[in-house]
């Protein structure tokens, strides 16, 4: 009998030992991923256009950029100093009017503006997904030659600011 008990005895305890031995264990896993803006200079960016060239009203290509950004809302801002047109210095004869041009951000021929589509010099481009893989963005002018917009000899010019921004 003592060694039914034992061995009964030994049996339960076989069979409660994987039930105190068994647990879980919790592992968490926290990571950040950082904010990508970027706006890089691929080329060009200092062009002196040909006044005399009549093929200028069909572009000039004027350089690329790289643009990257892991957010879901962002912003291209591109801000021209004089309003799309270039300037002569003010004091300079002429000074006060001005050489017109038009601007287009990428190949696709959407992002024209000029002084009539944006008179304060401010245009945005609103974009709600991110753009993981770098994208490029050829930047192009179109103008008339000097001589047909009857614009008075001297030096003109302007500059254009393009801001990239999570909104």
């Amino acid at each position: 009998m003592k060694k039914k008990v034992f061995l009964s005895g030994l049996v339960l305890l076989l069979i409660a030992i994987p039930v105190f031995a068994s647990g879980s264990s919790t592992i968490n896993l926290d990571a950040t991923v950082s904010q990508i803006l970027s706006i890089t200079k691929c080329s060009g960016f200092t062009e002196t256009l040909d006044t005399t060239d009549a093929d200028a009203i069909n572009g000039v290509c004027l350089g690329a950029v790289g643009i990257k950004a892991n957010v879901q809302n962002w912003e291209i801002q591109i801000q021209s100093t004089n309003k799309w047109k270039m300037v002569k210095a003010a004091g300079q004869p002429g000074s006060d009017s001005g050489y017109p041009y038009e601007f287009r951000f990428g190949d696709t021929g959407e992002t024209i503006v000029n002084s009539t589509s944006e008179p304060d010099g401010l245009y945005t481009i609103q974009k709600n997904a991110p753009l993981i893989t770098e994208g490029y963005f050829n930047i192009y002018v179109f103008y008339q030659t000097a001589e047909a917009l009857g614009i008075l000899a001297g030096s003109y010019t302007d500059t254009i600011t393009i801001t990239l921004s999570a909104t």
